[in-house]
């Protein structure tokens, strides 16, 4: 799973506020700005949040947008950006106001590491934004971390400061969640009480840029493909939707991905779990104009129907897809797909196989406990997980019947 994303939590004292906000979010002049930005707002009980994220171009961008809506608006009162650059490592930025400016009060860099040691290849948020204590190098990650800061920090979210020193030693092994969506930054979400599973049944909405790549595969592409099709902002999966949603979602660095997404497997963002291949050659460009990607969809017709269905034919039942966890598996650098294939065969009541396929992720997989662990091999285990679809259903926006 890639988790090339951004997300922020941006806070603000009442419902005026985010109206500000929403006003001038879709400024196209700001270059320094995800191209598009999804987002939900809700009543905290203390204020009202702004629940925002991006896997779009420009998503690496998030930070510099935020400090500019908080500049231009003078509305925000606070903000919790995390930017995840999947096997390069994730790192987040808290932003407040001091003396009437935007401030940065708190910034780590979470770095992948092998055999034990960092692998620094990742570079952290570039800014010269004033800080609260001083600035240290990027080789340890704690860019902005001094006590200082993380005093301020816990003032800044009415924490107890003890809160912000567990979270600090916590974080220091947080780089085994990288990979997965929102785990790296657990630590700090406990520690500034911020719900990622907030705002509860509120869907998000999208706020900034134009779903041109959905409307440009409804005109171009769905008139010359087989089947039915239920098309998102960026994805289109075959209907009827069962257990594995199949499809395809715009490529992060080619044209398209091929999703194969279990929906009991929890999806905390837009961007599925998939086939860890891109497929086709035609890069998805910055397409302002539905007009402009007209080829880009002549090619993705193509590459559907030449590649990707027969690979959901191969792969797209849940045996089809077990077989399919099997194979990713025995790659030594993809063990967490044992994981997926345990919670696989659960659901197809292979309790003994499940049991085994959990027995090797445990000594293959680096750290744990790990978030994609599903359970035991139990029919109560199954059970939960069958729970899980309407939510993923409701999450991706999938109509309840077709």
């Amino acid at each position: 799973m890639s988790t090339f994303e951004s997300y922020a939590w941006i806070d603000v004292a009442d419902r005026a506020g985010v109206d500000a906000v929403l006003a001038v979010v879709d400024d196209e002049r700001v270059w320094k700005a995800p191209q598009t930005l999804r987002a939900a707002f809700y009543d905290t009980g203390q204020g009202w949040r702004i629940a925002a994220f991006s896997r779009d171009q420009g998503h690496e961008y998030m930070p510099d947008f935020v400090a500019h809506l908080m500049t231009r608006t003078g509305a925000i009162v606070r903000a919790f950006v995390a930017l995840d650059h999947d096997e390069y490592g994730a790192e987040h930025i808290v932003l407040g106001i001091k003396d009437g400016h935007v401030v940065r009060v708190h910034h780590r860099y979470i770095y992948p590491k092998f055999a034990g040691w960092p692998n620094r290849a990742g570079s952290p948020w570039q800014t010269d934004m004033p800080t609260i204590g001083p600035v240290r190098g990027s080789f340890t990650g704690r860019l902005v971390d001094s006590a200082e800061a993380r005093s301020a920090l816990a003032d800044l979210f009415d924490v107890p400061l003890r809160r912000i020193r567990r979270a600090g030693r916590q974080a220091l092994w947080s780089d085994s969640g990288l990979g997965v969506t929102y785990e790296p930054f657990t630590p700090w979400f406990e520690a500034l009480g911020i719900d990622i599973a907030e705002p509860v049944g509120e869907e998000t909405v999208l706020v900034r840029g134009r779903p041109v790549w959905r409307e440009a595969f409804l005109r171009y592409a769905l008139p010359n493909l087989p089947g039915r099709w239920h098309v998102l902002d960026n994805a289109a999966l075959l209907t009827p939707v069962d257990l594995i949603a199949c499809g395809v979602q715009r490529g992060i660095h080619a044209g398209l991905r091929v999703v194969l997404q279990p929906l009991y497997q929890r999806i905390d963002s837009s961007l599925f779990l998939s086939h860890p291949d891109e497929v086709g050659t035609h890069r998805w460009g910055h397409y302002q104009r539905v007009e402009d990607a007209e080829g880009y969809m002549r090619d993705a017709v193509a590459t559907i129907r030449n590649d990707v269905l027969p690979m959901l034919e191969t792969y797209g039942s849940l045996d089809g897809y077990r077989r399919f966890c099997a194979e990713q598996a025995s790659d030594s650098d993809k063990p967490r797909s044992l994981y997926l294939l345990a919670a696989t065969e659960i659901i197809l009541e292979r309790y003994d196989d499940a049991s085994a396929a959990l027995d090797e992720a445990r000594a293959r997989v680096q750290y744990q406990p790990d978030p994609w662990h599903p359970g035991p091999a139990t029919p109560e285990t199954r059970a939960l997980l069958l729970a899980r679809v309407a939510e993923q259903r409701r999450l991706l926006s999938l109509p309840g019947a077709y």
